[in-house]
């Protein structure tokens, strides 16, 4: 039995739960508590990787980071179902991009 592939996944598992760890804590120290909301942005922000999120994590307002997230929730599924239109055999990582292309748009809006 070869136990190098169950390692390599409780390995994974520690690290993303270690993430999440990480976002929920400075969501935490910079909005006072995890209601609702943010803790609807857990998932999508650990989609990203920890570069990327703790910026956003440490310099957007609460409510232009719950914007930022469902903005890119919205504009990842529109891209989803037109790619999907137009490739029968498109692949979610095909459309990343896309998705990178709307955090550095949005970044600049305010919602406040």
């Amino acid at each position: 039995m070869r136990l190098e592939p169950l390692y390599q996944q409780d390995r994974e598992q520690a690290k993303l739960e270690g993430e999440r760890l990480v976002v929920e804590n400075l969501l935490r120290v910079r909005f006072g508590s995890l209601d609702n909301e943010l803790q609807a942005i857990i998932e999508p922000l650990l989609a990203l990787l920890p570069e990327e999120f703790t910026p956003l994590l440490m310099q957007l307002s609460r409510s232009e980071l719950i914007a930022l997230v469902w903005w890119t929730i919205l504009i990842f599924n529109w891209s989803v179902a037109t790619k999907a239109k137009n490739q029968k055999n498109s692949h979610v990582g095909d459309i990343i991009p896309d998705i990178f292309n709307a955090l550095i748009i949005t970044k600049y809006f305010r919602y406040d």
